[in-house]
């Protein structure tokens, strides 16, 4: 041994020592405490996707009361995807109400109303579910009235023969909907419907109010039809009285004096016309 090597002994063996030292750091969490750890460098699989989003669409329709679209009705999902979400209806009754999917159940629901509801099937955005609601408590208001159609005050453009006219009329009724029919010879058509609450109802005169064709017609004079069509709401009903204001239109036009049904039912000139909020619809016994 010459004399530079009896003191490299000691440096080899510290710079073995060192280098094991330092390895065993590394690999001990790798290995230690029985847990399986990829050492750093080692090959590694291809890592899962992850799963897919939830896909949700909307539900969407209209509330009515068997009659006449409601507003401020609650539409909510009370089962499946989407269960807790709920809406309310706009004044023309439409509703859309979103987050749902797959086989849910829609319920709609007024005070004064039946509350329904309605099991789908959520697919596409989006599905419509329509509701037609019926009265809980309705009031019996079948048999023999007299109606009374007064034009608003304001409408001084009518006949005066025309800006009142009394009926002898029947409200024929089943459960919540009733029907007026008309006793008399100079009434030539009529189609007034209602649907009727515990302390109020709502009339429609004919099914398009800005129609003349659609509601209810009277000959008025030889030459002259009377029309009437719209719709009565802020209605108060008791066993003896049914009033409330009627919104539309009060008008009269010419006929041929030999037309028969079918000429006097097709409107001719008109001779004058008056629309209105506040024309008044009233039921006596």
């Amino acid at each position: 041994m010459t004399r530079h090597q009896w003191w490299a002994r000691p440096i080899r063996a510290l710079v073995v020592t060192a280098t094991r030292t330092l390895a065993a750091a590394i690999l001990a969490p790798a290995i230690g405490c029985g847990e399986n750890r990829t050492v750093p460098g080692s090959p590694t699989g291809p890592s899962s996707p992850p799963p897919p989003l939830r896909t949700t669409w909307s539900v969407g329709g209209t509330v009515t009361d068997s009659l006449l679209a409601v507003g401020n009705a609650r539409v909510e999902i009370i089962s499946g995807d989407g269960a807790g979400a709920s809406t309310r209806t706009g004044p023309g009754g439409n509703y859309l109400l979103g987050g749902a999917a797959g086989d849910v159940e829609v319920r709609a629901s007024l005070p004064g109303l039946e509350s329904q509801v309605r099991s789908i099937r959520v697919t596409s955005d989006r599905t419509d579910v329509h509701f037609a609601l019926v009265p809980t408590n309705p009031a019996d208001v079948a048999g023999a009235w007299r109606l009374t159609i007064a034009a608003s005050p304001l409408c001084d453009t009518l006949f005066e023969n025309t800006r009142t006219r009394t009926y002898q009329a029947i409200v024929s009724q089943t459960g919540g909907r009733a029907s007026v029919e008309f006793v008399g010879s100079t009434v030539l058509a009529s189609e007034i419907t209602a649907v009727i609450y515990e302390q109020s109802a709502r009339f429609l005169v004919g099914f398009d109010p800005y129609d003349a064709k659609s509601g209810f017609r009277e000959r008025v004079a030889p030459d002259g039809v009377l029309a009437v069509s719209g719709w009565v709401h802020d209605v108060t009903v008791t066993s003896s009285w049914i009033s409330g204001r009627l919104e539309g239109s009060i008008a009269t036009y010419q006929v041929p004096p030999d037309a028969g049904l079918e000429d006097l039912l097709r409107p001719g000139p008109i001779t004058s016309s008056c629309w209105s909020p506040d024309h008044r619809f009233t039921l006596e016994r």
